[in-house]
């Protein structure tokens, strides 16, 4: 699993998370995206932690990270 983690002013964080996407020799489907990027949030925010961030809210997704 590929991320890349980035610190902005005012206590952003932001993590780029890397999927699979379709191709023609690829049949990943929306809910294989979905899944993969699910499993890779808590994995980014205990690197996060790891490095000093601690991240304790995803707003967008209306989500309180507890782990």
């Amino acid at each position: 699993m590929n991320f890349k983690l980035e610190r902005f002013i005012d206590g952003y964080v932001a993590v780029g998370i890397n999927y699979t996407l379709r191709t023609d020799t690829n049949e990943a489907s929306v809910l294989t995206q979905s899944n993969e990027i699910k499993e890779a949030i808590p994995v980014a925010v205990e690197e996060a932690k790891k490095l000093g961030y601690n991240i304790d809210e995803l707003p967008w997704l209306d989500l309180q990270v507890s782990l």
